[in-house]
């Protein structure tokens, strides 16, 4: 897979929501991290679980031991946690779009959202592009839940809603280049491959997670289902003449296009005065006799 670094679409205007969430990122998970038990409270209380999602009304929590979660109503786990008040679970739904589970995982969506979200952010607006996000993430996470309906485990992460963020750009600038390491080396390729390359790894993951059984841990449905409300979001978003008009840009920004001359015109003498007007011949006008030289007396 390649990491990428920077793209090659220029920014028109500072993408300010995009600096926004990454800030509100890296806050969220320092202030949650100021101790491993805050960490750990963070993820269990304001990460959303699928379980609960499915059953409105039912809570899930670590066991007394801590060695698995049980969930129950709200009266069994003031029973078991007297004094315990929880999130509603809808209230998770946002919150756990602000949590990571470390700081290589924080470090990585905010690589992402910092490399693909300015252009995008251009392209859709601050306010079309700030829903668009959030109506990812969101999306997200119900997928992953139809997949997991019995999952008890929280998930947390900002990484569905980039990957909607992701699809949004692969649809209009396709053909950018991408600054990218690959292993260690620098290399400069276009955005189908980079971005092309995460999703299919993506799918590929999905598919071995679900052959072997594996439940929780990374949630690549959740990705899977980002990216692809990212892609309807964008075509429902941007009529066709601009999504042309923005792959049109980013060839050109990629040197893989040049944009034509204008026609060449001559330079006009300012100074010089204009020609005299041509004045039409009036059709029924009487032709004058032209006058004839004179000839001299004869001698």
């Amino acid at each position: 897979m390649f990491l990428p670094l920077k793209d090659s679409i220029p920014k028109l205007t500072f993408p300010v929501v995009t600096f926004v969430l990454i800030a509100l990122n890296v806050a969220v998970y320092f202030v949650a991290s100021s101790n491993p038990l805050a960490a750990q409270d963070a993820a269990i209380f304001y990460g959303v679980i699928p379980y609960e999602v499915v059953n409105p009304g039912m809570q899930c929590v670590p066991s007394p031991d801590f060695a698995r979660m049980v969930c129950g109503t709200p009266a069994e786990i003031q029973a078991m946690y007297p004094g315990l008040e929880l999130p509603t679970t809808w209230l998770t739904v946002a919150t756990s779009m602000f949590l990571h589970g470390g700081l290589l995982h924080l470090i990585s969506n905010m690589l992402f959202l910092f490399v693909f979200g300015g252009a995008l952010e251009n392209a859709l607006g601050r306010l079309s592009f700030s829903l668009f996000y959030l109506i990812g993430g969101v999306a997200a996470m119900l997928v992953q839940t139809l997949w997991d309906t019995n999952g008890m485990l929280p998930m947390v992460g900002a990484s569905g809603a980039i990957a909607s963020v992701l699809a949004g750009y692969l649809v209009l600038f396709p053909s950018s280049k991408i600054l990218s390491l690959f292993i260690v080396f620098p290399v400069r390729v276009r955005a189908v491959w980079v971005i092309g390359t995460w999703i299919f790894f993506q799918f590929v993951s999905a598919y071995v997670a679900a052959g072997a059984g594996v439940s929780g841990g990374v949630a690549y449905w959740a990705h899977i289902g980002g990216f692809l409300t990212g892609a309807g979001l964008t075509y429902l978003l941007v009529d066709g003449d601009q999504i042309s008009m923005f792959r049109r840009e980013a060839r050109v920004a990629s040197g893989l296009m040049v944009e034509p001359l204008e026609p060449f015109q001559p330079e006009v003498n300012r100074y010089q005065p204009p020609p005299p007007p041509v004045v039409p011949a009036d059709p029924f006008s009487v032709p004058q006799p032209q006058p004839q030289p004179q000839q001299p007396p004869p001698a």
